[in-house]
């Protein structure tokens, strides 16, 4: 698994391997694995003569409508089954005009500071899965070069869209069913790759 991350286009910073070290710590605050803590901000700024990425996504322009809102069917909670054990899920706040995250529990999903996590726009990408050495206790791998369907959510709005990735280097794009691009508010995006064998689901569900 690791191999396959460094063989990417994009740069790693890994605890124990390489300059990764410079960047990560571990804290007796929290239980391994999820005691490594990592210095991003200093990361980035060191990093700094790293050309910027393309363009990932498409967003309406001043005035118009992103395509969830202007074609999308109203929808209060996105529910999300990856497996029997994980069922994250979105709650729709229409004061904040966010999304908010719940964990498997059903509590709030926070950061470090105990802020509950929000996105403007939620990507469901339905994507195969397999398992890295076919075998099950192996980590899951999500096969993202293809395409399949999924759902794009903003504004409290949920509407089916077709995702597509030609390349593993290739940004993928979002459309209609006849290709045309679908566009986002602008804000951050939260893509959520839910395997085929899991299950999505609406609150109201969608006609």
């Amino acid at each position: 698994f690791v191999n396959m991350m460094r063989s990417t286009q994009v740069v790693n910073f890994i605890h124990g391997i390489n300059e990764g070290d410079a960047y990560m710590s571990r804290t007796k605050e929290k239980a391994g694995p999820h005691d490594v803590v990592v210095r991003a901000r200093q990361a980035v700024i060191d990093r700094s003569d790293l050309e910027p990425p393309g363009v990932a996504f498409l967003y309406a322009a001043p005035g118009a409508m992103p395509t969830a809102v202007q074609f999308g069917q109203s929808v209060s909670t996105i529910t999300l089954q990856f497996s029997k054990d994980t069922i994250p899920s979105w709650e729709w706040d229409a004061e904040s005009g966010l999304y908010k995250r719940k964990q498997d529990n059903g509590e709030w999903d926070v950061d470090e500071a105990g802020n509950v996590l929000t996105a403007v726009n939620i990507i469901v990408q339905i994507t195969p899965e397999t398992t890295l050495f076919g075998n099950v206790k192996f980590v899951p791998k999500a096969e993202t070069v293809g395409t399949g369907v999924g759902y794009v959510s903003t504004g409290g709005k949920t509407f089916p869209m077709v995702w597509s990735k030609t390349d593993r280097n290739a940004f993928t794009t979002y459309s209609f069913q006849d290709e045309n691009p679908i566009r986002l508010a602008p804000g951050n995006t939260w893509i959520e790759l839910v395997p085929t064998k899991g299950k999505f689901s609406t609150e109201p569900a969608l006609r």
